[in-house]
């Protein structure tokens, strides 16, 4: 159950999370609804640096969310040892 709440709370930040930077600087330089006086399409400039910046913090987001996974479920990253060999038995991780 706290697996599925926890995928759930990842979709659901890659869903809301991504474009808020951009669709800030998008609502700025159009203004406010209806008459828009106040638009300022000089912020249509940001978008170059915004749209990376939407990017990193999506990424950065779903790294830590994976990281609480792995330690929701007691990986440990660091001491895994992956063994390869000639067999058909796939990817073995032996742990100390």
């Amino acid at each position: 159950m706290k697996t599925v709440l926890l995928y759930g709370l990842v979709l659901g930040l890659c869903l809301q999370g991504s474009g808020c930077a951009s669709m800030h600087v998008i609502e700025k330089a159009q203004g406010t609804p209806p008459e828009r006086d106040d638009a300022k399409p000089g912020y249509y400039l940001l978008l170059p640096m915004s749209v990376p910046l939407d990017i990193a913090l999506v990424t950065v987001g779903g790294v830590f969310i994976l990281w609480a996974i792995a330690e929701d479920h007691d990986v440990d990253v660091d001491s895994a040892v992956v063994s390869s060999g000639d067999s058909n038995d796939g990817l073995k991780v032996t742990r100390p």
